[in-house]
Protein backbone atom coordinates (compact mmCIF):
# COMPACT_ATOMS: atom_id res chain seq x y z
CA UNK A 1 0.00 0.00 0.00
CA UNK A 2 2.84 2.28 0.71
CA UNK A 3 3.99 2.49 -2.84
CA UNK A 4 0.48 3.28 -3.86
CA UNK A 5 0.22 6.04 -1.32
CA UNK A 6 3.53 7.48 -2.54
CA UNK A 7 2.33 7.54 -6.07
CA UNK A 8 -0.79 9.44 -5.16
CA UNK A 9 1.21 12.05 -3.40
CA UNK A 10 3.41 12.58 -6.42
CA UNK A 11 0.41 13.08 -8.60
CA UNK A 12 -0.80 15.77 -6.29
CA UNK A 13 2.48 17.51 -5.75
CA UNK A 14 3.80 17.63 -9.37
CA UNK A 15 1.07 19.94 -10.60
CA UNK A 16 2.00 22.35 -7.87
CA UNK A 17 5.56 22.56 -9.11
CA UNK A 18 4.50 22.78 -12.73
CA UNK A 19 2.22 25.83 -12.34
CA UNK A 20 5.01 28.12 -11.13
CA UNK A 21 6.59 28.96 -14.50
CA UNK A 22 3.23 29.14 -16.26
CA UNK A 23 2.23 32.17 -14.19
CA UNK A 24 5.24 34.33 -15.29
CA UNK A 25 4.26 37.30 -17.63
CA UNK A 26 5.24 37.00 -21.37
CA UNK A 27 8.18 39.18 -22.69
CA UNK A 28 7.15 42.47 -24.55
CA UNK A 29 7.43 42.27 -28.42
CA UNK A 30 10.15 44.36 -30.18
CA UNK A 31 8.84 47.80 -31.41
CA UNK A 32 8.51 48.17 -35.17
CA UNK A 33 7.38 50.73 -37.81
CA UNK A 34 3.68 50.15 -38.22
CA UNK A 35 2.90 49.27 -34.63
CA UNK A 36 1.09 52.58 -34.20
CA UNK A 37 3.57 53.86 -31.64
CA UNK A 38 5.97 56.69 -32.60
CA UNK A 39 9.42 55.58 -31.53
CA UNK A 40 12.37 57.86 -30.95
CA UNK A 41 13.80 57.39 -34.45
CA UNK A 42 10.41 57.69 -36.20
CA UNK A 43 8.71 60.86 -37.47
CA UNK A 44 5.24 59.32 -37.43
CA UNK A 45 3.48 55.94 -37.11
CA UNK A 46 -0.18 55.51 -37.91
CA UNK A 47 -0.16 51.74 -37.78
CA UNK A 48 -2.19 50.03 -40.46
CA UNK A 49 -2.83 53.33 -42.34
CA UNK A 50 0.79 53.83 -43.39
CA UNK A 51 0.91 54.52 -47.14
CA UNK A 52 3.37 55.53 -49.85
CA UNK A 53 0.61 56.53 -52.27
CA UNK A 54 -1.98 58.35 -50.15
CA UNK A 55 -1.75 62.14 -49.90
CA UNK A 56 -0.72 63.47 -46.50
CA UNK A 57 -0.28 59.93 -45.09
CA UNK A 58 2.58 58.79 -42.90
CA UNK A 59 4.86 56.79 -45.18
CA UNK A 60 5.64 53.10 -44.75
CA UNK A 61 9.09 54.14 -43.56
CA UNK A 62 7.41 56.01 -40.70
CA UNK A 63 8.50 59.34 -42.16
CA UNK A 64 6.32 62.32 -42.83
CA UNK A 65 5.28 63.14 -46.42
CA UNK A 66 8.02 65.08 -48.21
CA UNK A 67 8.62 66.85 -51.50
CA UNK A 68 10.10 64.37 -53.93
CA UNK A 69 8.23 61.27 -52.71
CA UNK A 70 5.97 61.25 -55.77
CA UNK A 71 2.75 62.08 -53.91
CA UNK A 72 1.21 65.56 -53.87
CA UNK A 73 0.58 66.44 -50.23
CA UNK A 74 -1.64 69.53 -49.87
CA UNK A 75 -1.26 69.58 -46.08
CA UNK A 76 2.48 70.13 -46.61
CA UNK A 77 1.79 73.02 -49.00
CA UNK A 78 2.54 71.02 -52.14
CA UNK A 79 0.72 71.60 -55.42
CA UNK A 80 2.62 68.91 -57.33
CA UNK A 81 5.32 66.25 -56.84
CA UNK A 82 7.11 64.71 -59.82
CA UNK A 83 9.99 63.20 -57.78
CA UNK A 84 12.70 65.20 -59.60
CA UNK A 85 14.74 68.26 -58.63
CA UNK A 86 14.29 70.28 -61.85
CA UNK A 87 11.92 73.00 -62.95
CA UNK A 88 10.64 73.67 -66.43
CA UNK A 89 8.56 70.48 -66.51
CA UNK A 90 5.50 71.92 -64.80
CA UNK A 91 6.61 71.18 -61.23
CA UNK A 92 9.36 73.03 -59.40
CA UNK A 93 11.99 71.38 -57.18
CA UNK A 94 10.06 72.47 -54.08
CA UNK A 95 6.83 70.86 -55.32
CA UNK A 96 5.07 74.01 -56.50
CA UNK A 97 3.53 74.53 -59.91
CA UNK A 98 6.04 76.26 -62.21
CA UNK A 99 5.40 79.98 -62.41
CA UNK A 100 5.67 80.04 -66.21
CA UNK A 101 5.22 77.83 -69.20
CA UNK A 102 8.00 75.35 -69.94
CA UNK A 103 11.06 76.30 -71.96
CA UNK A 104 11.42 74.57 -75.31
CA UNK A 105 14.76 72.99 -76.15
CA UNK A 106 16.88 73.49 -78.11
CA UNK A 107 17.24 77.16 -77.19
CA UNK A 108 20.95 77.25 -76.40
CA UNK A 109 22.01 80.25 -78.53
CA UNK A 110 20.72 83.29 -80.38
CA UNK A 111 19.91 81.32 -83.53
CA UNK A 112 17.82 78.79 -81.56
CA UNK A 113 16.15 81.32 -79.26
CA UNK A 114 12.58 80.46 -78.24
CA UNK A 115 10.05 83.11 -79.30
CA UNK A 116 7.93 84.52 -76.47
CA UNK A 117 5.39 87.34 -76.49
CA UNK A 118 2.83 89.21 -74.45
CA UNK A 119 4.83 89.19 -71.24
CA UNK A 120 4.66 85.38 -71.18
CA UNK A 121 6.61 83.94 -68.22
CA UNK A 122 8.87 81.00 -68.98
CA UNK A 123 10.29 78.48 -66.51
CA UNK A 124 13.39 76.48 -67.26
CA UNK A 125 16.48 74.83 -65.81
CA UNK A 126 20.16 74.93 -66.67
CA UNK A 127 22.25 71.77 -66.65
CA UNK A 128 26.02 71.88 -66.65
CA UNK A 129 27.16 74.05 -69.58
CA UNK A 130 23.57 74.87 -70.61
CA UNK A 131 22.19 78.22 -71.79
CA UNK A 132 18.61 79.26 -72.55
CA UNK A 133 17.75 82.09 -74.96
CA UNK A 134 14.43 83.80 -75.70
CA UNK A 135 13.58 86.23 -78.49
CA UNK A 136 11.16 89.15 -77.98
CA UNK A 137 9.71 91.56 -80.55
CA UNK A 138 10.15 95.20 -79.50
CA UNK A 139 8.60 98.25 -81.20
CA UNK A 140 10.56 101.35 -82.23
CA UNK A 141 11.36 103.56 -79.22
CA UNK A 142 10.03 100.79 -77.00
CA UNK A 143 11.37 99.52 -73.68
CA UNK A 144 12.01 96.17 -72.02
CA UNK A 145 12.18 95.13 -68.36
CA UNK A 146 13.24 91.61 -67.35
CA UNK A 147 14.37 89.64 -64.31
CA UNK A 148 14.75 86.07 -63.05
CA UNK A 149 12.97 84.57 -60.04
CA UNK A 150 13.29 81.20 -58.37
CA UNK A 151 10.64 78.57 -57.62
CA UNK A 152 7.05 78.99 -56.48
CA UNK A 153 8.18 80.70 -53.30
CA UNK A 154 9.43 83.51 -55.55
CA UNK A 155 12.90 83.83 -54.09
CA UNK A 156 15.93 84.19 -56.34
CA UNK A 157 17.18 81.17 -58.26
CA UNK A 158 20.66 79.76 -58.00
CA UNK A 159 22.85 82.77 -58.95
CA UNK A 160 22.25 83.43 -62.64
CA UNK A 161 22.86 86.14 -65.23
CA UNK A 162 20.45 87.63 -67.75
CA UNK A 163 21.99 89.04 -70.94
CA UNK A 164 20.38 91.37 -73.52
CA UNK A 165 21.35 91.22 -77.20
CA UNK A 166 20.35 93.71 -79.92
CA UNK A 167 18.67 92.58 -83.17
CA UNK A 168 22.09 92.42 -84.84
CA UNK A 169 23.46 90.19 -82.09
CA UNK A 170 25.51 92.67 -80.08
CA UNK A 171 25.67 92.16 -76.31
CA UNK A 172 24.36 95.40 -74.78
CA UNK A 173 23.55 94.69 -71.13
CA UNK A 174 23.86 92.06 -68.40
CA UNK A 175 21.77 91.66 -65.26
CA UNK A 176 23.90 90.10 -62.53
CA UNK A 177 22.95 88.44 -59.22
CA UNK A 178 24.61 91.12 -57.08
CA UNK A 179 21.88 93.70 -57.82
CA UNK A 180 19.85 95.30 -55.04
CA UNK A 181 16.83 95.73 -57.35
CA UNK A 182 16.08 92.11 -58.18
CA UNK A 183 17.70 88.76 -58.84
CA UNK A 184 19.33 89.56 -62.20
CA UNK A 185 17.42 92.63 -63.39
CA UNK A 186 17.61 94.52 -66.66
CA UNK A 187 15.54 97.66 -66.04
CA UNK A 188 14.93 100.55 -68.46
CA UNK A 189 15.39 103.03 -65.62
CA UNK A 190 18.96 101.78 -65.15
CA UNK A 191 19.99 100.26 -68.47
CA UNK A 192 20.22 102.64 -71.42
CA UNK A 193 20.00 99.78 -73.94
CA UNK A 194 16.61 98.76 -72.50
CA UNK A 195 14.86 102.01 -73.44
CA UNK A 196 14.34 103.86 -76.74
CA UNK A 197 15.07 100.58 -78.45
CA UNK A 198 15.14 100.06 -82.18
CA UNK A 199 12.36 97.96 -83.67
CA UNK A 200 13.20 94.31 -84.10
CA UNK A 201 13.84 90.99 -82.40
CA UNK A 202 15.79 91.36 -79.16
CA UNK A 203 17.18 88.34 -77.32
CA UNK A 204 17.47 87.54 -73.61
CA UNK A 205 19.78 84.67 -72.58
CA UNK A 206 19.96 82.98 -69.16
CA UNK A 207 23.22 81.52 -67.84
CA UNK A 208 24.27 80.05 -64.52
CA UNK A 209 26.61 82.50 -62.81
CA UNK A 210 30.15 81.34 -63.55
CA UNK A 211 28.75 78.13 -65.01
CA UNK A 212 26.60 77.07 -62.04
CA UNK A 213 23.87 74.46 -62.51
CA UNK A 214 20.45 76.10 -61.99
CA UNK A 215 17.68 73.63 -60.99
CA UNK A 216 14.94 76.13 -61.82
CA UNK A 217 14.37 79.74 -62.84
CA UNK A 218 11.49 81.76 -64.22
CA UNK A 219 12.00 84.60 -66.70
CA UNK A 220 9.61 87.46 -65.93
CA UNK A 221 9.46 90.35 -68.40
CA UNK A 222 7.35 93.10 -69.87
CA UNK A 223 7.76 95.58 -72.68
CA UNK A 224 6.13 98.77 -73.88
CA UNK A 225 6.01 100.93 -76.98
CA UNK A 226 6.63 104.39 -75.50
CA UNK A 227 9.87 104.99 -73.63
CA UNK A 228 8.87 108.61 -73.11
CA UNK A 229 6.19 107.42 -70.68
CA UNK A 230 8.70 105.68 -68.39
CA UNK A 231 9.21 106.96 -64.86
CA UNK A 232 12.58 107.18 -63.16
CA UNK A 233 14.66 107.43 -66.34
CA UNK A 234 17.77 109.56 -65.75
CA UNK A 235 18.01 112.67 -67.92
CA UNK A 236 21.61 113.42 -68.89
CA UNK A 237 22.80 116.81 -70.16
CA UNK A 238 23.80 115.22 -73.46
CA UNK A 239 20.19 114.07 -73.97
CA UNK A 240 18.55 117.29 -72.74
CA UNK A 241 20.56 120.31 -73.91
CA UNK A 242 17.76 122.77 -73.14
CA UNK A 243 17.49 121.43 -69.57
CA UNK A 244 13.70 121.16 -69.61
CA UNK A 245 13.60 117.66 -68.12
CA UNK A 246 12.74 116.02 -71.45
CA UNK A 247 15.31 114.15 -73.47
CA UNK A 248 15.45 115.13 -77.12
CA UNK A 249 13.68 111.96 -78.27
CA UNK A 250 10.64 113.05 -76.24
CA UNK A 251 10.96 116.80 -76.77
CA UNK A 252 9.19 118.60 -79.63
CA UNK A 253 11.49 121.59 -79.08
CA UNK A 254 14.96 120.17 -78.41
CA UNK A 255 16.69 123.51 -77.93
CA UNK A 256 13.89 125.21 -76.00
CA UNK A 257 13.80 128.28 -78.24
CA UNK A 258 10.05 128.36 -78.76
CA UNK A 259 10.11 126.84 -82.26
CA UNK A 260 9.17 123.16 -82.64
CA UNK A 261 11.88 121.06 -84.24
CA UNK A 262 10.06 120.40 -87.51
CA UNK A 263 9.80 124.15 -88.14
CA UNK A 264 13.16 125.14 -86.62
CA UNK A 265 16.03 126.02 -88.98
CA UNK A 266 18.41 125.21 -86.09
CA UNK A 267 16.60 122.49 -84.11
CA UNK A 268 19.56 121.88 -81.80
CA UNK A 269 20.71 125.49 -81.34
CA UNK A 270 18.37 127.97 -79.61
CA UNK A 271 17.65 130.69 -82.17
CA UNK A 272 13.94 131.25 -81.75
CA UNK A 273 11.85 133.93 -80.04
CA UNK A 274 12.13 132.36 -76.57
CA UNK A 275 15.04 133.36 -74.35
CA UNK A 276 17.25 130.26 -74.17
CA UNK A 277 18.42 131.27 -70.67
CA UNK A 278 21.66 129.35 -70.95
CA UNK A 279 23.64 129.04 -67.71
CA UNK A 280 26.74 127.26 -66.51
CA UNK A 281 24.45 124.79 -64.73
CA UNK A 282 25.10 122.50 -61.78
CA UNK A 283 28.16 120.90 -63.38
CA UNK A 284 29.67 124.28 -64.20
CA UNK A 285 30.99 123.06 -67.56
CA UNK A 286 30.65 125.60 -70.37
CA UNK A 287 29.31 123.97 -73.55
CA UNK A 288 28.06 126.93 -75.65
CA UNK A 289 30.65 128.79 -77.73
CA UNK A 290 31.42 130.74 -80.86
CA UNK A 291 34.20 128.96 -82.74
CA UNK A 292 36.76 130.14 -85.29
CA UNK A 293 39.07 127.79 -87.14
CA UNK A 294 40.72 125.45 -87.58
CA UNK A 295 44.02 127.09 -88.46
CA UNK A 296 46.97 125.00 -89.64
CA UNK A 297 50.74 125.22 -89.91
CA UNK A 298 51.66 127.48 -86.98
CA UNK A 299 54.37 125.76 -84.97
CA UNK A 300 54.56 126.12 -81.24
CA UNK A 301 57.65 127.70 -79.68
CA UNK A 302 57.47 125.46 -76.60
CA UNK A 303 56.17 121.90 -76.74
CA UNK A 304 52.42 122.34 -77.31
CA UNK A 305 51.97 126.00 -76.39
CA UNK A 306 49.63 127.81 -78.81
CA UNK A 307 51.35 130.05 -81.30
CA UNK A 308 51.95 133.76 -80.77
CA UNK A 309 50.52 134.49 -84.21
CA UNK A 310 47.19 136.41 -84.00
CA UNK A 311 44.91 134.54 -86.39
CA UNK A 312 41.58 136.33 -85.95
CA UNK A 313 42.29 139.27 -88.24
CA UNK A 314 43.37 141.75 -85.57
CA UNK A 315 46.63 142.52 -83.82
CA UNK A 316 45.30 141.41 -80.43
CA UNK A 317 43.34 138.16 -80.24
CA UNK A 318 42.23 138.85 -76.68
CA UNK A 319 40.14 141.91 -77.52
CA UNK A 320 37.98 140.58 -80.36
CA UNK A 321 34.22 141.07 -80.05
CA UNK A 322 32.60 139.23 -82.97
CA UNK A 323 29.10 138.18 -83.90
CA UNK A 324 28.20 134.89 -85.50
CA UNK A 325 29.27 134.94 -89.15
CA UNK A 326 31.97 137.59 -88.72
CA UNK A 327 35.23 136.97 -90.56
CA UNK A 328 38.05 135.63 -88.39
CA UNK A 329 41.16 135.73 -90.56
CA UNK A 330 41.01 132.66 -92.79
CA UNK A 331 37.84 131.45 -91.05
CA UNK A 332 34.53 132.80 -89.74
CA UNK A 333 32.81 132.65 -86.38
CA UNK A 334 30.18 129.92 -86.09
CA UNK A 335 28.30 128.35 -83.19
CA UNK A 336 29.70 125.26 -81.47
CA UNK A 337 27.60 123.51 -78.81
CA UNK A 338 28.71 120.23 -77.28
CA UNK A 339 26.24 117.72 -75.88
CA UNK A 340 28.94 116.47 -73.52
CA UNK A 341 30.96 118.32 -70.88
CA UNK A 342 34.05 117.87 -73.06
CA UNK A 343 34.40 120.37 -75.91
CA UNK A 344 35.36 118.24 -78.89
CA UNK A 345 37.33 119.55 -81.88
CA UNK A 346 38.21 116.22 -83.48
CA UNK A 347 35.77 116.81 -86.36
CA UNK A 348 37.99 119.77 -87.36
CA UNK A 349 41.08 117.64 -88.04
CA UNK A 350 40.88 118.13 -91.80
CA UNK A 351 44.65 118.61 -92.16
CA UNK A 352 47.70 117.32 -90.33
CA UNK A 353 48.86 118.91 -87.08
CA UNK A 354 49.86 121.38 -85.85
CA UNK A 355 46.44 123.00 -85.76
CA UNK A 356 44.66 125.58 -83.61
CA UNK A 357 41.12 126.72 -82.88
CA UNK A 358 39.53 129.62 -80.96
CA UNK A 359 36.38 129.45 -78.83
CA UNK A 360 34.64 132.45 -77.29
CA UNK A 361 31.59 133.19 -75.16
CA UNK A 362 30.33 135.87 -72.78
CA UNK A 363 29.65 135.07 -69.12
CA UNK A 364 27.25 137.13 -66.99
CA UNK A 365 28.08 137.59 -63.31
CA UNK A 366 25.80 139.49 -60.93
CA UNK A 367 28.81 140.66 -58.88
CA UNK A 368 32.53 141.27 -59.06
CA UNK A 369 34.22 138.14 -57.74
CA UNK A 370 37.52 136.27 -57.84
CA UNK A 371 37.33 132.93 -59.60
CA UNK A 372 39.53 130.05 -60.67
CA UNK A 373 39.47 129.13 -64.35
CA UNK A 374 39.77 125.32 -64.53
CA UNK A 375 40.87 123.86 -67.88
CA UNK A 376 41.56 120.37 -69.19
CA UNK A 377 43.04 120.83 -72.68
CA UNK A 378 44.42 118.46 -75.29
CA UNK A 379 47.03 119.76 -75.98
CA UNK A 380 48.05 123.36 -75.12
CA UNK A 381 45.88 126.41 -74.44
CA UNK A 382 45.98 130.17 -73.93
CA UNK A 383 43.11 131.87 -72.09
CA UNK A 384 41.88 135.49 -71.99
CA UNK A 385 39.17 136.88 -69.68
CA UNK A 386 37.96 140.44 -70.29
CA UNK A 387 40.84 140.88 -72.75
CA UNK A 388 43.54 139.95 -70.24
CA UNK A 389 45.56 136.75 -70.69
CA UNK A 390 45.04 134.77 -67.47
CA UNK A 391 46.81 131.49 -68.19
CA UNK A 392 48.54 129.18 -70.62
CA UNK A 393 49.38 125.48 -70.90
CA UNK A 394 52.37 124.45 -73.02
CA UNK A 395 52.34 120.70 -72.30
CA UNK A 396 51.09 117.91 -74.56
CA UNK A 397 48.46 115.76 -72.83
CA UNK A 398 44.97 114.35 -73.17
CA UNK A 399 41.86 116.06 -71.85
CA UNK A 400 41.24 115.82 -68.12
CA UNK A 401 38.74 118.06 -66.33
CA UNK A 402 40.19 120.72 -63.99
CA UNK A 403 43.79 119.64 -64.68
CA UNK A 404 45.07 123.23 -64.91
CA UNK A 405 43.77 126.09 -62.74
CA UNK A 406 44.33 129.84 -63.11
CA UNK A 407 43.26 132.75 -60.91
CA UNK A 408 41.01 135.29 -62.63
CA UNK A 409 38.46 138.01 -61.90
CA UNK A 410 34.84 138.22 -63.04
CA UNK A 411 33.27 141.66 -63.26
CA UNK A 412 29.67 142.59 -62.66
CA UNK A 413 28.03 142.15 -66.07
CA UNK A 414 29.16 140.35 -69.22
CA UNK A 415 32.70 138.95 -69.34
CA UNK A 416 34.20 137.67 -72.64
CA UNK A 417 36.16 134.42 -72.24
CA UNK A 418 38.43 133.43 -75.15
CA UNK A 419 40.50 130.25 -75.50
CA UNK A 420 43.05 129.29 -78.15
CA UNK A 421 43.55 125.52 -78.16
CA UNK A 422 46.56 123.92 -79.86
CA UNK A 423 46.82 120.32 -81.09
CA UNK A 424 50.07 118.52 -81.88
CA UNK A 425 48.25 115.36 -83.05
CA UNK A 426 45.90 112.69 -81.77
CA UNK A 427 42.86 113.79 -79.77
CA UNK A 428 41.75 117.43 -79.64
CA UNK A 429 39.44 119.09 -77.15
CA UNK A 430 39.16 120.71 -73.72
CA UNK A 431 37.07 121.06 -70.56
CA UNK A 432 36.20 124.53 -69.21
CA UNK A 433 34.52 125.65 -65.99
CA UNK A 434 35.01 128.13 -63.14
CA UNK A 435 35.31 127.75 -59.37
CA UNK A 436 34.72 130.33 -56.68
CA UNK A 437 38.18 131.39 -55.48
CA UNK A 438 37.11 131.65 -51.83
CA UNK A 439 34.93 128.57 -51.33
CA UNK A 440 36.39 126.40 -54.12
CA UNK A 441 32.83 125.50 -55.15
CA UNK A 442 31.67 125.23 -58.75
CA UNK A 443 30.31 128.47 -60.20
CA UNK A 444 26.89 127.36 -61.46
CA UNK A 445 24.99 130.65 -61.76
CA UNK A 446 26.64 132.29 -64.76
CA UNK A 447 24.59 133.41 -67.72
CA UNK A 448 26.06 132.40 -71.08
CA UNK A 449 25.71 134.32 -74.35
CA UNK A 450 27.12 134.00 -77.86
CA UNK A 451 26.91 137.68 -78.68
CA UNK A 452 28.66 140.76 -77.27
CA UNK A 453 25.31 142.56 -77.18
CA UNK A 454 23.99 140.97 -73.99
CA UNK A 455 21.65 138.01 -73.58
CA UNK A 456 21.61 135.66 -76.52
CA UNK A 457 18.53 136.32 -78.66
CA UNK A 458 17.67 135.51 -82.25
CA UNK A 459 14.60 134.66 -84.31
CA UNK A 460 15.54 132.14 -86.98
CA UNK A 461 17.94 134.52 -88.76
CA UNK A 462 19.21 132.97 -92.02
CA UNK A 463 21.42 135.54 -93.74
CA UNK A 464 22.33 133.42 -96.77
CA UNK A 465 18.81 131.97 -97.06
CA UNK A 466 20.08 128.38 -97.31
CA UNK A 467 17.59 126.89 -94.86
CA UNK A 468 20.09 126.79 -92.01
CA UNK A 469 19.88 129.47 -89.36
CA UNK A 470 23.00 131.54 -88.84
CA UNK A 471 23.55 130.01 -85.40
CA UNK A 472 23.93 126.48 -86.77
CA UNK A 473 25.38 127.27 -90.20
CA UNK A 474 29.15 126.66 -90.42
CA UNK A 475 29.28 129.36 -93.13
CA UNK A 476 26.35 131.68 -92.35
CA UNK A 477 27.23 134.28 -95.00
CA UNK A 478 27.46 131.98 -98.03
Amino acid sequence: MRPQTHTLLLVFILPLWGTGPACTASEEPEPFCGDGIVQEEEECDTGSSLSDTTANACRTSCTRPSCGDGVTDPDAGETCDDTNAWGGDGCSPNCQDDLGGPEQEPNDNLDQAQAISGGEQVTGALLDGDRDCYVIQVEANGWLAADLVGDGLEHCPTPSTLTLYSPDGNLLATGSPDSDEGCSPILPSRVEAARFMEAGEWTLCVDGFQGLVVPTYTLQWESGSDSCALDGVPVLPADDPDDDGLINLCDEDDDGDGVVDEDDNCPHVPNGPADPNITSGSSGFLRHWLLAGPYFGNDSDEACRPSEVPLLGSDDDGNVSPHVGDIAGDSAWSVHIDDDFRIDFEHLRTEDAPREVYILNWLYSATDRPVVLALGPDDGVRAWLNGEEVGEVDGCQGTSADQFRFNAQLLNGWNPLLLKVYDQGGGWGTYVRLYDAKSNTIVDDLGVSLTPDGPWADDQTDTDDDGLGDYCDPDPLN
